[in-house]
């Protein structure tokens, strides 16, 4: 080996050694966090495994996903407000309106309950309106608020089904990068052992070995951080879709 080459091996090995003190800093600070967002106040201790690629997923189809999208609590918290508002507005209108009052009576004159006597009758028919200079900017308040809120509520609509959109265009485009990493894996994989051959047969310097080695570690790296994309973005689809509530939200 060349003196180049024993440098450049050394150059590999400190650099390996930095990225593996990166990333036990990076395992302690996601452990940490992880035992936050848990609740239980320390790092989580167990020993995670990377999960393994599933057959086939729980999330819905487009169609599916764009059917549930108006279900999403945000949009049905939208439709209620505006219904709400809806109702003040009537409200408002019924102080502006008169109110009707009918009675009826009649009266019996007679020592017996069922005698001849005189008979009396009475009908009533009212209106009352209450004035009040302040009714027409009440009314005209309450007929803003409903109209704020419907557009709120055709806001929620739409901005649901953009999100369910956008989420699954990203989640596609996810799992079409970590398919084409995975066959990229599996190249390097190949290009690494026939290296290795090479090197057995003395027909490739150990620097190629080395260079063809941290080729293969540097796409695995890329796939497992496609995987992690992957199911972040299957994660955002359903959120969007509204698939990860929990059972309060969904009463």
């Amino acid at each position: 080996a060349l003196q180049s080459d024993r440098k450049s091996l050394e150059a590999h090995v400190a650099e390996v050694r930095a990225r593996l003190s990166a990333a036990a800093a990076d395992s302690v600070e996601a452990r940490s966090l992880l035992g936050v967002m848990l609740g239980v106040g320390a790092p989580i201790p167990d020993v995670l495994v990377d999960p393994k690629r599933q057959a086939g997923s729980s999330a819905p189809t487009l169609s599916e996903a764009l059917d549930r999208a108006p279900e999403r609590a945000d949009v049905r918290a939208a439709r209620s407000a505006h219904r709400a508002a809806g109702a003040g507005r009537k409200m408002a209108w019924s102080r502006a309106l008169p109110a009707l009052e009918i009675g009826a009576g009649t009266e019996h004159n007679s020592e017996d309950l069922f005698g001849e006597g005189g008979d009396q009758w009475m009908v009533m028919l009212g209106a009352r309106m209450r004035l009040d200079a302040g009714v027409p900017s009440a009314i005209r308040s309450a007929s803003h608020n409903e109209r704020a809120a419907r557009l709120q509520a055709e806001q929620a609509r739409d901005g649901a089904a953009h999100e369910v959109v956008t989420a699954h265009a990203r989640w596609q485009s996810a799992l079409g990068r970590d398919a084409a990493l995975q066959t990229a894996v599996e190249a390097s994989r190949e290009a690494f052992r026939l290296t290795e051959s090479r090197h057995r047969e003395g027909l490739a310097t150990t620097l190629e070995l080395t260079e063809s080695q941290n080729t293969l570690t540097r796409t695995e790296l890329e796939a497992a951080a496609a995987r992690h994309d992957a199911a972040l973005a299957e994660s955002a689809y359903l959120l969007a879709a509204g698939g990860l509530l929990i059972q309060e939200d969904r009463r």
